[in-house]
């Protein structure tokens, strides 16, 4: 049985997803699976990346990213 894939999600993820190019009032369903990946904890993002995106994140990334503190691993 075939593992499932876990994925390392950086800054610039979280930041294009919502800020640039994929808004989430448009692209509803990206929106669902990547809350499915992070329910699943097969979507995960170095603490880093939470102080990156609490620095320079847009108001609506960081309260997402608020809300998602599991996904922020050491």
């Amino acid at each position: 049985m075939a593992k499932p894939q876990i994925y390392s999600l950086d800054t610039s993820f979280f930041m294009d997803w919502q800020a640039r190019y994929y808004p989430v009032d448009v692209f509803r369903t990206l929106d669902e699976r990547i809350e499915a990946l992070v329910e699943e904890e097969r979507g995960l993002a170095v603490a880093l990346v939470r102080e990156e995106i609490d620095a320079v994140g847009t108001p609506e990334l960081r309260a997402w990213a608020k809300k998602h503190r599991r996904l922020f691993v050491p």
